[in-house]
């Protein structure tokens, strides 16, 4: 059985030697917030629904501090959408990817007069509009004032050819950008809408009477706050803006059980915060620093947390493992099977700090030992399909093992040729 696992084994790593790995970074490189991706990629969302138990303040951060944009303080449910095409359907708007006609709302809009010099300015003509939800504040390369979500340009240019002005107003048609994002009450009434590819804007909650910052992303709460933002190609990225240690609050508890001894949870506290670090902007092209899947560490938000579990991280904060100055990639597992590796023999480097040492922990407890059974015919298609062309296979054999007794070297052949993994 051993041979077999070894042989698979050796099967994987060729797989994921590509992998790219951070080996170490300044101590004073250790960032004070994360940038957590929620929904990105193929998990992006056309709608976002946020909750806060005391509303929302929208804006941005620069060099001076947070600039308020909106105050939602009145809004303890919003619905955030992307600028699309969306059909009703039993009263509530659903995407409509392929544009039909029965579309009932889209992305073009008309705007009422110029850029407005200033918030206030917009705001006062707003308010001689009346109280129709009709028109709604826009931060776009400035403050605008548009109205309509409509499906086609034809139908933004016929209220624009019935109705000339407003207030003294001429008005345009807006054509449809990818960039935008809609922001709507609880009752489909558009709050405002801004350009998220213009800059990073982000959704902060009123703390509760707790002192909490909790955000409810549709339905899991979050610390921190919320950017959500449209990259070209994609729905929305929604990213958690958070404090390192609030990240690591909701990691702990999915990493190792809140009923384990401290001294454990303090040690995976650890080595939690040196992979958030070692990792920051592993997913950049996204803008956010780390994931919340096991493509990164599994983060749970402020939903799965602990009291023990975040004790751990308090009585550690600020605490990382460094090798000359440098922070390690402090790598975890769930089993070693007995005995862990040395780092050349898994990524080609060699690192003073990993090392191969008994394991003996790992013993008799779950996934010390598994197999896993391939014919000869599937392991043929897999090594096909990654570039290593094979024919029939007649034979695999270990050619040379590490001296922790992992394969270092496995031989495939077949009827006329052999290939070296």
């Amino acid at each position: 059985m051993k041979k077999r696992i070894y042989i698979l084994y050796c099967l994987i790593l060729t797989l994921l030697l590509g992998t790219i790995v951070s080996w170490g970074y300044d101590k004073s490189d250790m960032p004070r917030i994360l940038k957590v991706g929620l929904k990105y990629g193929d998990t992006s969302a056309s709608m976002v629904d946020l909750n806060s138990s005391s509303g929302f303040d929208f804006g941005y951060y620069d060099d001076k501090g947070f600039n308020i944009l909106f105050n939602l303080i009145e809004y303890r449910d919003i619905t955030i959408r992307k600028d699309g095409y969306y059909k009703n359907q039993g009263g509530s708007y659903i995407d409509n990817y392929d544009n039909s006609s029965d579309s009932t709302i889209g992305p073009y809009h008309v705007q009422v007069g110029d850029e407005f010099s200033s918030k206030d300015e917009m705001e006062n003509f707003l308010n001689t509009l009346g109280n129709s939800s009709n028109y709604y504040p826009v931060y776009e390369d400035g403050w605008k004032i548009w109205t309509g979500l409509y499906a086609t340009k034809g139908a933004a240019e016929q209220f624009v050819d019935s109705n000339k002005k407003i207030n003294d107003k001429n008005l345009k048609v807006v054509n449809p950008n990818n960039g935008r994002v809609v922001v709507l009450s609880k009752n489909e009434t558009v709050l405002f809408i801004y350009d998220s590819s213009q800059r990073e804007y982000n959704f902060r909650a009123f703390l509760d009477k707790d002192g909490n910052d909790i955000i409810s992303v549709d339905g899991k709460k979050y610390r921190g706050e919320i950017i959500i933002r449209r990259y070209t190609g994609s729905d929305m990225t929604v990213i958690n803006y958070l404090g390192l240690d609030e990240y690591l609050y909701g990691v702990l508890p999915k990493e190792m059980s809140g009923d384990w001894p401290i001294e454990a949870l303090k040690a995976q506290a650890v080595a939690a915060r040196n992979y958030a670090v070692a990792n920051a902007h592993k997913h950049a092209e996204y803008g956010f620093d780390v994931c919340s899947t096991i493509d990164c560490q599994v983060y749970g938000g402020y939903d799965v947390e602990k009291p023990r579990t975040t004790s751990a991280v308090d009585e550690t904060t600020g605490k990382i493992l460094t090798y000359d100055g440098k922070i390690v990639s402090a790598f975890f597992h769930s089993n070693s099977g007995g005995r862990t590796e040395n780092s050349e023999n898994i990524w080609s480097i060699s690192l003073p700090y990993i090392r191969g040492v008994d394991d003996e922990f790992s013993i008799g407890a779950p996934n010390s030992a598994w197999t896993k059974i391939y014919t000869p015919a599937q392991i043929q298609n897999v090594l096909n399909a990654n570039g290593m062309s094979i024919g029939s296979i007649t034979n695999i054999y270990a050619e040379e093992y590490s001296e922790n007794g992992r394969v270092l070297s496995l031989k495939v052949e077949d009827s006329s040729k052999e290939i070296t993994l």
